[in-house]
């Protein structure tokens, strides 16, 4: 009996609530996707829309840089190679 089995996933997301409904609804469906942890770029101009549905039946996570990463954290810019520090 596979009925207790779900599935997990932890997605970058950026500006990208004209997709997400749709992802979530497949992979709830089609998995079935039970815990969700969303981690948002720091550039996003926006916040993570999530339908009521999902919020009510499954466990969504939402992390921001300060959650799983540290105050040193640096990345290399791809056009110039200049190091660059977190958004913390």
């Amino acid at each position: 009996d596979h009925q207790d089995e779900s599935f997990s996933a932890c997605l970058l997301w950026m500006d990208d609530n004209h997709r997400l409904t749709e992802w979530i609804a497949y992979h709830y469906f089609a998995l079935p996707l039970r815990y969700l942890v969303i981690a948002v770029d720091p550039h996003s101009s926006t916040r993570p829309q999530i339908h009521d549905y999902f919020l009510n039946n499954m466990n969504v996570t939402i992390w921001n840089d300060v959650d799983f990463t540290t105050h040193d954290l640096t990345r290399k810019d791809s056009d110039n190679g200049e190091t660059l520090k977190s958004k913390h």
